[in-house]
């Protein structure tokens, strides 16, 4: 799992890679329908999505197809099991993985992902396409699904909610998710102990 100090998981085994993130996605899914009030159709936050940006982030673009694939059984399975209509569930799949596509792919044509969260620049990249102008963006057809399958009223409202949703997943779980498995072993190994600390009080 290693090369030259470097984890490339990613990179060298994509079925396995493809597996953990369809794993993530699962645990990610049941933890959004959790955090979903009993009277709105969006929850308080949507890791999914995250999970999937963060994955294809560090995956070769031509590995993208095994993640969609591996994702797709998941999260059918997941939302139908906790009693989402077909037609939402489906239509939310396509607006969750449009959602972490195009943002992975505008992100690795302005900057490499190993070095997206080491520059103030590719941070304000970061903040201005997965933070901002994905969501909003699918936002649109995402709100269309819930409004026009019977989940849910008031279309701007939603789609103010469901942006705060995925914004607020975007930004507590792709930094981290990719700048440790994008980092060397070497760089593990010299860290102090108190910054593993600063690392767990942030995550708490």
């Amino acid at each position: 799992m290693h090369h030259d100090g470097r984890v490339v998981v990613f990179a060298t085994r994509p079925a396995l890679a493809a597996f953990l993130t369809a794993g993530a996605y699962w645990l990610g899914t049941h933890v959004g329908l959790f955090l979903t009030p009993t009277d709105l159709a969006v929850s308080l936050m949507w890791p999914p999505n995250a999970l999937l940006l963060a994955g294809l982030l560090l995956a070769p673009v031509r590995h993208w197809p095994f993640y969609v694939l591996a994702v797709l059984p998941v999260h059918l399975l997941t939302q139908l099991w906790h009693g989402i209509p077909f037609l939402t569930a489906a239509g939310w799949f396509v607006t969750n993985v449009s959602e972490a596509v195009i943002g992975a792919f505008v992100l690795r044509r302005l900057r490499p992902p190993h070095e997206l969260f080491q520059t103030f620049v590719g941070l304000l990249l970061f903040l201005a396409v997965g933070v901002t102008g994905v969501i909003a963006l699918t936002s649109l057809p995402d709100v269309a699904v819930v409004v026009s399958t019977g989940m849910g009223t008031g279309y701007w409202d939603l789609w103010c909610h469901r942006f705060a949703s995925n914004a607020l997943a975007m930004l507590t779980l792709v930094p981290p998710i990719v700048t440790i498995c994008s980092s060397t072993v070497t760089r593990f190994r010299v860290v102090r102990p108190a910054r593993y600390v600063e690392a767990g009080l942030l995550a708490l």
